[in-house]
């Protein structure tokens, strides 16, 4: 479920064409502005990983890096809840107390 949320997950960065400095010019060929002027780029992988490693643009890259790293977001909270409460119950059940770290009882 994990892993289907991020994959599911896809964001729009909105971008000026000035911004694209730097990447290859196929990748420009590829993304046209819309009728508002904005290039829409997506968190999927053949978007966001040129932005990444050519874009000169520090604020497309922060702001594409933001909508990456945050894609299943809030759906994947959920599911890292409900993973720490299970290792939690696991870790009781193996007689593990909290204290900071897990540390073996008795």
């Amino acid at each position: 479920m994990f892993d289907r949320n991020i994959s599911d997950g896809q964001k729009i960065v909105e971008a000026d064409p000035s911004e694209l400095d730097g990447l290859p010019q196929d990748y420009i060929d590829r993304h046209k502005p819309g009728a508002d002027g904005k290039l829409h780029l997506t968190t999927d992988y053949p978007d966001a990983f040129p932005v990444f490693t050519f874009a000169k643009s520090d604020p497309l890259r922060r702001r594409m890096s933001l909508a990456f790293n945050t894609r299943a977001y809030p759906k994947n909270q959920e599911v890292i809840t409900s993973l720490m409460k299970t290792r939690y119950e696991i870790a009781t059940l193996l007689g593990y107390a909290l204290m900071g770290r897990l540390q073996r009882r008795g």
